[in-house]
């Protein structure tokens, strides 16, 4: 079976890149809850409790949807 390797290639290029697109939002959103919260609060431990709901691998598909849903109230 021949593959297409060029198109797998570009699939991971554009997941790469969607992947640190995602990582950007997910990490400012942490970053603001934590600017707002009390001091000595974790950048790790908010971004976890802030996510977890994802998954324990990060799912970050499900975490940006947990992050729209905090700054929209909606789910879609």
């Amino acid at each position: 079976m021949a593959y297409n390797l060029g198109r797998l290639d570009q699939i991971v290029v554009d997941l790469e890149r969607l992947q640190d697109a995602a990582d950007d939002i997910i990490n400012g959103y942490v970053n603001r809850i934590v600017s707002e919260g009390s001091s000595g609060t974790s950048w790790g431990g908010t971004k976890y409790r802030l996510v977890a709901p994802a998954g324990h691998v990060l799912d970050r598909v499900g975490a940006l949807k947990i992050v729209r849903r905090a700054l929209t109230g909606n789910d879609k």
